[in-house]
């Protein structure tokens, strides 16, 4: 009998390095099949062996746990980069339409200036040959003389 007990664990301990090899799915069940023995034989008659696939099925669900987080954080990492190239390149496209925006009103700010400057200079021609005492800073006529002999 006691023979038999240890063919039995050798068994479980054989089978269940073997699927750790293969990266077989560990759970007791699957162990007790590959070693020919049932779920309650093993959690019966042999806890501590009961224990260790216990213990191994846990650590391989933490580690790939542990892959599936690390894998989750180096892709937000990477979806993090890459917003940030777009925040980048908004953020440029933005300046550069605030700077048409800007000289667009530069533009038409001088095109103001310069149409009055022309209308200042205009007048002061018309004060200068048509006789009449303009404010050149303003375009306000002051006074005028109509006609030859108004004195």
């Amino acid at each position: 009998m006691n023979n038999e007990k240890n063919s039995t664990a050798k068994a479980i301990e054989d089978a269940l390095e073997q699927m750790l090899s293969e990266g077989a799915k560990i759970n007791v069940s699957a162990v007790a099949r590959r070693a020919g023995t049932t779920h309650t034989n093993i959690w019966k008659h042999y806890p501590h062996l009961y224990q260790k696939i216990t213990d191994v099925k846990n650590e391989l669900k933490e580690a790939k746990e542990e892959s599936n987080r690390q894998l989750t954080i180096d892709r937000l990492k990477k979806k993090i980069v890459r917003l940030e190239e777009q925040i980048k390149d908004k953020d440029e496209v933005q300046q550069k339409d605030i700077d048409a925006i800007i000289m667009a009103k530069l533009t038409e700010l001088y095109r103001d200036y310069d149409y009055q400057l022309r209308k200042n200079i205009d007048l002061a021609n018309i004060n200068l040959h048509g006789g009449r005492n303009i404010d050149t800073d303003t375009g306000e006529v002051i006074d005028a003389a109509f006609g030859k002999g108004n004195e």
